[in-house]
């Protein structure tokens, strides 16, 4: 694998800490808004040093972690992926913003699962799937073998209920949608660990 692109895919699974931080800041502070304003806050510094990076302005190290970091097809928006990131979090956390442990276990499935899909698809791919011929059978086993076990460590959850979101989040991965990953897996995992929460608290 090209080394820019594990870098990526490791720091993509980072985001992991992101959400087990959210919710820990969730916990202090006793709600959502807290965490809320912390991602808010990081989002619009990341378009500023994004606006800054392109008007060639030099930033100690940040320019040069830019520089190291971004695709060549990315170089017209560094940082994309990191604030697409950011902004599914806050997505999520502000729409499951009164279930914490299912806006965390969205952004873990977002985190884990679809890094550890790619990193599977390049390493092991094979198989492609028949309704998307750019993903493969052995990514998404990664993938969701990685959001499921990040869900059973870091979560309170259920086992079925992890093993749905899980299934739920890398199926909508490897799905040609057309709309960024980073909105649609976390929303698809944390809309399926709610509602499987709810039924089963009925």
């Amino acid at each position: 694998m090209d080394p820019l692109e594990l870098r990526r895919q490791l720091t993509h699974a980072s985001g992991v800490f992101i959400a087990l931080f959210l919710r820990e800041i969730y916990r202090i502070s006793s709600g959502w808004l807290v965490p809320g304003v912390v991602l808010s806050v990081g989002i619009a510094g990341g378009y500023a040093v994004s606006n800054l990076y392109l008007r060639g302005v030099n930033m100690p190290f940040l320019t040069g972690l830019i520089a190291g970091s971004e695709r060549e097809r990315d170089q017209g928006f560094p940082g994309r992926g990191a604030l697409r990131f950011f902004t599914g979090a806050l997505l999520t956390l502000l729409i499951f913003r009164n279930t914490p442990e299912v806006f965390t276990a969205g952004i873990i499935v977002l985190a884990l699962g679809d890094s550890a899909s790619t990193l599977g698809g390049v390493a092991y791919g094979r198989h492609k799937l028949p309704y998307n011929r750019d993903k493969s059978i052995e990514g998404s086993v990664s993938g969701f073998t990685a959001a499921f076990i990040g869900l059973i460590l870091l979560t309170s959850l259920p086992a079925v209920v992890a093993l749905a979101a899980a299934v739920v989040g890398i199926v909508t991965e490897s799905l040609p949608l057309g709309v960024d990953d980073n909105l649609t897996v976390p929303l698809a995992a944390a809309f399926t660990a709610w509602i499987l929460t709810v039924a089963i608290t009925i």
